[in-house]
């Protein structure tokens, strides 16, 4: 198994032309670094995304937007193929009331290999969010497209994949705040394989000094692979450490 690493630093402006009309343009680099005691590790890689969003707002409570992604990998070693990823989206947001929203999206992606077939296929997401109480609320959705497996266990690489999940989230107090959630996820990697994953979280935030959140939070995950061997249970248990300002200009 490899150890490893990855670094992302990315960023992220939006632009209102005017109250009707805005842009978002992204960045995020990617360098990764796998090692491991005996034998070859995995080949490191470093990659590029790049995005831009047109926003239309139709009123004050429905927002569209128009997007392109672009996404890269480029692999030091021979045994994984370099690839570009091309994605096109369009999204809806809509708020019904203060205590009921909605946000869905649709995309088509292309990954273009420097080598084999490419590999296409439909991304997606829903997002419904409620406000049952004054300081309790319920997030259901889902989504699918396309996402990358390189720091698991088994290196899987670039993977098709959709998933279910939901959130509860409490205010215990003014800067404290709980929240419990689960997930179904279903993948399948270029060669047909397929996997299973069932999720659920519990997490512990702490705001203080204005812009900073502590988290404590564990993660219980349970994987059913098509390859018995490659079934596992995980149980983890994260300290986080957030900190930002929103700036405006």
């Amino acid at each position: 198994m490899d150890d490893g690493r990855t670094q992302s630093p990315f960023g992220e402006v939006t632009f209102w032309l005017d109250r009707a009309n805005g842009l978002v343009l992204g960045y995020e680099y990617t360098k990764a670094d796998f090692w491991r005691e005996q034998g070859t590790a995995g080949d490191d890689y470093t990659g590029n995304g790049a995005s831009i969003r047109y926003l239309h707002r139709f009123g004050p409570h429905v927002t569209t937007s128009l997007g392109y992604a672009y996404t890269d990998r480029d692999f030091d070693g021979t045994t994984t193929e370099d690839y570009k990823v091309h994605q096109g989206n369009f999204g809806y947001e809509q708020s019904f009331s203060q205590n009921l929203s909605l946000s869905l999206g649709f995309g088509y992606f292309i990954q273009d290999n420097d080598i084999s077939d490419n590999e296409r296929g439909y991304a997606y997401n829903l997002s419904v969010r409620r406000q049952i109480k004054q300081y309790t609320t319920v997030t259901v959705g889902g989504s699918g497209g396309w996402s990358e497996a390189y720091l698991e266990a088994e290196r899987r690489g670039f993977t098709k994949y959709w998933s279910a999940n939901a959130t509860i989230e409490h205010q215990i107090a003014a800067p404290l705040s709980c929240s419990v959630g689960g997930s179904y996820r279903k993948d399948k990697d270029d060669t047909g394989r397929r996997w299973k994953t069932i999720r659920g979280d519990v997490e512990l935030n702490y705001s203080f000094l204005r812009y900073f959140i502590a988290a404590l939070g564990y993660r219980y995950s349970k994987r059913n692979d098509d390859v018995d061997s490659a079934d596992y249970t995980d149980n983890r248990v994260m300290l986080r450490l957030t900190a930002s300002k929103l700036m405006r200009w």
